[in-house]
């Protein structure tokens, strides 16, 4: 398998994923988040099958990573807890290493392009796909922080040497 077919599985899956996903959670921000990413997963995929285009081809900016944030934080805001549903770590683990060989693929492919437009529309690819990463990392973040602490120094252990 080439990058180019790589790179179309790659999309694929991350495209199915984002979508189940955006079932799940329909009817609340986190939904919105994952559709906005199965909509860039499609158009990925629709430039790479172009691929004899994409010589004129432009690629614009995909999901904003400071709008998914917020969804993120619309989402949590108000939960003291955020339950995650069993297996779900592992979910967000695979879209993240998806999304780590995207990032992959698409930097091989422009460090292998010929012409200037391919390496600009690969090196986007790379920043969308690196932005993809960073909201899949932030809803973990916003899922695990209900386990995560900090000890409050009035309540935990203190070592005085005298």
């Amino acid at each position: 398998m080439n990058s180019l077919e790589l790179a179309l599985k790659l999309e694929d899956e991350g495209f199915r994923y984002y979508t189940e996903q955006a079932d799940k959670n329909k009817g609340n921000s986190l939904g919105e988040v994952f559709r906005m990413l199965a909509d860039d997963e499609e158009t990925h995929k629709r430039i790479l099958e172009n691929q004899n285009d994409i010589a004129g081809y432009k690629v614009e900016d995909g999901t904003s990573l400071e709008k998914a944030q917020e969804l993120i934080k619309r989402f949590t805001a108000g939960r003291k807890v955020l339950e995650s549903i069993p297996g779900m770590p592992d979910l967000y683990r695979e879209a993240i290493e998806i999304e780590t060989r995207s990032i992959e693929v698409y930097q091989a492919l422009h460090d292998n392009a010929r012409d200037e437009n391919s390496k600009l529309v690969y090196k986007s690819l790379v920043h969308q796909e690196k932005d993809h990463k960073a909201i899949v990392e932030e809803i973990v973040l916003h899922v695990n922080r209900p386990g995560d602490y900090v000890e409050s120094p009035e309540f935990g252990e203190t070592k005085t040497e005298y």
